[in-house]
């Protein structure tokens, strides 16, 4: 993919805005992801969460396709990240097996996902979501919502796309509490 200028990289996600939701009124400006490897806690989160106005969210990662992203990268597509609650009385085992299994295909077979990162929530910050998800579009997907939905120019795939994915996402997501938001995003090392 190359270095893109950061200016570039920040194109798409802002065309993207249109598609933003925040019923809880956050004002997310952006997000940091750290991955710790073999265990290490080398870093004090909550004083550099803290420090920067933010909350840290301590997940489990589930990575059904990875982002192409190099250190030093910025992607030049949008991150879309959507920060949610399960539907009321729903269990651990219920969400595990509707989110992390049903629907990761439905995701990915119905949108145009270059990278899709899941994280089941273990440890709340400041509002309490039970995931975080992060999937990576094409700039093209900002501009169109067929492009987005894996469905360039074929209205029919579009609908066809639009209701399973509703359908899926209906089974474990209170939609009224998600939080939906477009960011650019740096891979950093």
């Amino acid at each position: 993919m190359g270095i893109t200028p950061k200016w570039h990289c920040r194109k798409a996600s802002q065309r993207a805005e249109r598609w933003a939701r925040d019923p809880l009124d956050l004002n997310l400006a952006g997000r940091i992801a750290i991955e710790f490897v073999d265990g290490a806690t080398a870093l004090d989160t909550a004083s550099l969460f803290g420090a920067l106005g933010g909350q840290p969210y301590y997940c489990e990662r589930h990575t059904p396709l990875l982002p192409p992203l190099e250190p030093g990268e910025c992607f030049e597509g949008t991150l879309q990240l959507c920060c949610f609650r399960r539907l009321p009385n729903l269990s651990d085992e219920a969400l595990r097996e509707r989110w992390l299994g049903d629907h990761t295909q439905v995701a990915l077979s119905t949108q145009s996902t270059l990278g899709y990162l899941q994280n089941w929530v273990v440890s709340q910050g400041a509002h309490p979501f039970d995931g975080i998800v992060e999937e990576y579009f094409p700039p093209e997907a900002s501009e169109r919502i067929d492009w987005f939905f894996n469905a360039v120019d074929d209205p029919v795939r579009l609908r066809e796309h639009i209701e399973t994915m509703t359908h899926s996402t209906a089974r474990f997501l209170a939609l009224d509490t998600a939080l939906v938001q477009h960011l650019s995003d740096t891979r950093l090392i």
